[in-house]
């Protein structure tokens, strides 16, 4: 199996025929935003097993039971609306031609596909603050994760000699708190769906201000924000792409005009295959 800071060669991203037709031809992928995701009980996960780290620590740090006990309290009697910083990530799975991922990710317009990207093309790629890493499902492991990082951040807290300005020791160690926890809310996720192997591209915190190149895509309720990873230089074709055209009633039809448009964008190395998974209408 692969460690989390070594990815397999192949990485798939579930996506429909829209979004399949969009990649190719802009040769980018589009990172949501953490907290407009399908899912941001992801989130709430992460800050459930911090509080319970935070409260074994209460005990051992006393120097910072008031930061502590305040992150419980924000947690357990006046947590926000949403907790999720400017984080901006691209989801990607170790299993190919996944139902409980055609299930999931692949039911918008025009058919679905999981599309498998070279992870070594994915990291060449990566600009610094970009990083590329495996989920963790494991409770216990996300719990270790959360505490090492906040002692990391309480140490540094204790050990500043300079606070910001109108801010006291207590303010400080509550906002090394709270950047500890954000920066692996992306990377856990609950026990239930290990099977799925994701992998995670992400970007962030992003600073948003004028300038910044954020777009937004159409939603039922509200716009998600998402910022773009450019798969090449100049528009360049990708080398090595594969997809599966996923289970539907136009399976091998899809298929084709995924191959016509790549062959149509100027791609000439890349594989595309129907999935094995029936289709049950």
């Amino acid at each position: 199996m692969p460690s989390e800071h070594t990815p397999p060669e192949r990485l798939w991203h579930y996506t429909d025929g829209a979004g399949a037709k969009g990649i190719i031809q802009s040769r980018t992928l589009w990172a949501g935003h953490l907290g407009y995701m399908n899912d941001t009980s992801e989130v709430n996960h992460t800050m459930n097993e911090s509080r319970l780290v935070a409260t074994r620590l209460i005990d051992e740090l006393p120097e910072h039971a008031g930061a502590l006990k305040r992150w419980i309290n924000d947690l357990t009697d006046s947590p926000p609306k949403s907790w999720a910083p400017n984080i901006f990530a691209v989801s990607f799975s170790e299993q190919r031609d996944l139902l409980s991922q055609w299930r999931g990710y692949a039911t918008g317009t025009g058919g679905a596909f999981c599309l498998g990207f070279p992870a070594k093309l994915l990291l060449d790629r990566a600009d610094p603050g970009w990083v590329l890493r495996r989920c963790v499902y494991s409770r216990e492991e996300q719990q270790q994760m959360v505490e090492t990082r906040i002692r990391w951040g309480l140490d540094r807290a204790q050990a500043a000699e300079v606070l910001p300005a109108r801010k006291t020791r207590q303010e400080v160690a509550y906002a090394q708190i709270f950047s500890a926890v954000m920066g692996i809310a992306p990377l856990c996720k609950h026990p239930d769906f290990a099977e799925e192997g994701e992998w995670r591209l992400y970007k962030g915190p992003v600073s948003i201000r004028a300038g910044t190149q954020v777009g937004f895509r159409d939603r039922r309720h509200t716009l998600s924000p998402y910022i773009e990873f450019e798969l090449s230089e100049n528009r360049a074709p990708l080398d090595g792409l594969h997809w599966i055209a996923g289970p539907g009633p136009q399976q091998e039809r899809a298929n084709s005009a995924l191959g016509w448009l790549a062959r149509s964008e100027g791609f000439t190395r890349y594989q595309g295959s129907p999935s094995h998974t029936p289709y049950l209408p």
